[in-house]
């Protein structure tokens, strides 16, 4: 069986697990998917973290509590995949190295969803609304 090699490995620095210099931080996020033509959504915190608005993200409320569509997230530096299953509310941790960039998919959303990127940890946990 082939072996990875250390030198093959990418090492990404993060801070997860602690409450930042700056204080909690919530940025809410509200994806229209119901009133665009469109299933997909991108979002970089590039000029956010840059202008030290927040320095990470740690985790996310994602509210697709009114949505009947499964909703993906994808967190693109660490190429983490999360998807919120129709009418679901969760507290999700995620592995997110700087800059923060997301892309966020919903096929045939008949409502908005709401995600709150947070830079403080939250113990994973996920509900159903209906």
């Amino acid at each position: 069986m082939p072996a990875i090699e250390p030198s093959q490995l990418a090492y990404l620095a993060t801070k997860n697990t602690r409450v930042p210099a700056e204080g909690p931080k919530a940025i809410p996020v509200q994806l229209k998917f119901a009133t665009l033509a469109t299933a997909d959504l991108d979002l970089d915190l590039t000029n956010a973290q840059q202008l030290t608005k927040i320095s990470l993200v740690q985790c996310m409320y994602v509210d697709n509590g009114r949505n009947g569509s499964p909703l993906t997230i994808t967190v693109l530096n660490s190429q983490m995949n999360v998807t919120v299953q129709p009418n679901t509310q969760a507290f999700i941790p995620i592995f997110c190295p700087s800059p923060v960039r997301m892309h966020f998919t919903s096929n045939g959303a008949i409502d908005d969803c709401f995600v709150f990127l947070l830079n403080f940890p939250v113990s994973p946990f996920l509900w159903k609304t209906v």
